[in-house]
């Protein structure tokens, strides 16, 4: 992760890549958003929610939304 954090939501999408959002660094609740790709084993940055939190759980819908 190029941003450190904790009490994060993350789900595996339907493409097999892990979103990580949110969450806490210490500091501050975290709005931004990760990509995991287990392919390459490489985060990205990805868009962030309108609110920072954190201790949220995340799933995948059978539309593909999340």
């Amino acid at each position: 992760m190029s941003s450190a954090r904790i009490e994060f939501g993350a789900t595996t999408l339907t493409n097999g890549k892990v979103l990580a959002c949110g969450g806490w660094n210490g500091y501050v609740h975290l709005s931004s958003c990760e990509l995991y790709d287990p392919t390459t084993g490489t985060w990205s940055l990805t868009g962030s929610m309108a609110t920072a939190r954190r201790g949220f759980q995340m799933t995948v819908l059978g539309n593909g939304g999340f």
